[in-house]
């Protein structure tokens, strides 16, 4: 799949403006009618909340509806019933403050199918209403007493899933879509703004792909809960999707942004992240897949490591707290890139990446070797090793996120070894991570 050998996956779509974005980038690169690849594709029936919330066990979903898909609507006693998406009804948005766990509930009377509410809902408040027990429940129930009949909430069921495993329940069928499963109709074409089911084995002009550095819609939530680290990702996994994987310098200043402005916390308070100790593996800074080329050779004397070209066109194991030149790429098209070699500031392979970020796309990720000879022309320039995008360390994020931002303080991260069993991450109120015992218990939480 081309997809995952150049990137990280075929695209997930979150919203209008996500979809939006896609059309214009199809109409300026492809003719019109051009026909595009997403990775929305068939499997087996499942429950999906508008806003990617779990689904629990608690549902009070009853009837079953004449034609997939379905989606729930409730009735004036509480309970929900299976009705088709494209009926027209009353709809239930909430707002949820940005810092608090606190929801605000909206009845809005117009009536719209299940996908229009869901983009009103997106695009006016926070999304249409996710129910986690009967007390929401109840809540939700007696706000929309003012509805004369049923109205939607945000449960949604098809056999549709994301190529990533996102748990986006996003959609945006034209007319007469999706064709029921018996059509062998198993993919999603994006055309003229619309998806539109297709056979998997249809020719389209353009497949649509995404890097796993981009943030892709998160929203960061601050629980202000004193738990260990155990305790806090069963909150997240409980209210939201997991703790915060962070991917760069905006979305880490926005968790301190949160923590600053919080009238809860003082100024040396910590907040659990999501990153935690693992085994061993190398990550491409960009989120690339980590392919079968490693031209790498040596071993650092103090872990994490991380990767310097040479001028033979090897790669060199080396701490990543020296300082190098070093090689970032910019993202020209959906094809081609361009390499810019830095020699005239040597910095450290975490500050390196974030001046490439910063200015052009990322640290160089190399994917065969035609492109490991492209990096070696164009780094001749330097005299010495010059650092790419390769992190080799024993950290990953808690929801699987193939993230390689890291924001160390000084003399971070502490080895494995460290008689403190250091394997979990805090974040301080100066924006610096640190590695504490998963059993410390810190003044608040930080999911996404």
């Amino acid at each position: 799949m081309e997809c995952s050998r150049n990137y990280t996956n075929l695209v997930t779509i979150h919203n209008e403006s996500q979809n939006a974005e896609l059309i214009n980038l199809t109409n300026t690169l492809l003719p019109a009618n051009s026909k595009v690849w997403i990775g929305l594709k068939r499997s087996n029936y499942s429950f999906k909340w508008s806003n990617g919330d779990n689904v629990n066990k608690f549902k009070n979903l009853s009837g079953s509806c004449w034609k997939m898909p379905c989606c729930a609507a409730m009735i004036t006693n509480g309970s929900w019933i299976n009705m088709l998406c494209t009926e027209k009804r009353n709809f239930m948005c909430y707002k949820q403050d940005q810092t608090e766990h606190n929801y605000s509930y909206h009845l809005i009377t117009e009536n719209k199918t299940w996908y229009e509410a869901q983009s009103y809902c997106k695009n006016r408040f926070t999304d249409l209403v996710s129910i986690r027990d009967q007390e929401q429940n109840e809540k939700v129930r007696k706000e929309g007493m003012k509805s004369s009949t049923l109205f939607w909430i945000g449960l949604l069921r098809d056999d549709w899933q994301w190529a990533d495993g996102g748990r986006s329940a996003y959609r945006n069928w034209g007319a007469g879509e999706p064709r029921p499963s018996t059509t062998t109709s198993d993919c999603t074409q994006l055309k003229n703004g619309t998806w539109q089911a297709v056979t998997c084995s249809s020719k389209v002009d353009a497949v649509m792909c995404y890097r796993a550095t981009e943030s892709r819609n998160r929203t960061f939530h601050l629980l202000v809960k004193n738990m260990n680290q155990s305790e806090a990702r069963a909150a997240c996994r409980e209210n939201y999707t997991d703790l915060a994987t962070v991917h760069n310098d905006i979305e880490n200043a926005e968790l301190i942004n949160q923590i600053n402005t919080s009238d809860k916390l003082s100024e040396n308070s910590k907040v659990w992240i999501g990153l935690q100790r693992s085994n061993y593996s190398f990550k491409w800074s960009n989120g690339d897949n980590d392919n079968k080329l490693k031209n790498l050779f040596g071993s650092c004397w103090k872990m994490p490591c991380c990767a310097a070209m040479m001028a033979d066109a090897s790669w060199d194991n080396i701490t990543c707290t020296e300082t190098r030149n070093f090689m970032c790429y910019k993202q020209v098209n959906l094809t081609s890139v361009s390499y810019h070699l830095i020699t005239d500031q040597s910095k450290t392979w975490y500050k390196a990446q974030n001046f490439c970020r910063s200015i052009y796309t990322d640290l160089v990720s190399i994917k065969d070797q035609v492109q490991n000879v492209e990096v070696m022309k164009a780094g001749m320039n330097s005299s010495t090793p010059f650092w790419i995008g390769l992190l080799h360390d024993d950290w990953e994020w808690a929801d699987g996120g193939r993230s390689a931002y890291r924001n160390w303080e000084d003399g971070q991260p502490r080895p494995s070894s460290s008689s403190s069993s250091s394997n979990c991450t805090q974040l301080n109120v100066n924006g610096k991570w640190q590695t504490v015992p998963c059993s410390n218990v810190v003044e608040a939480i930080m999911c996404y």
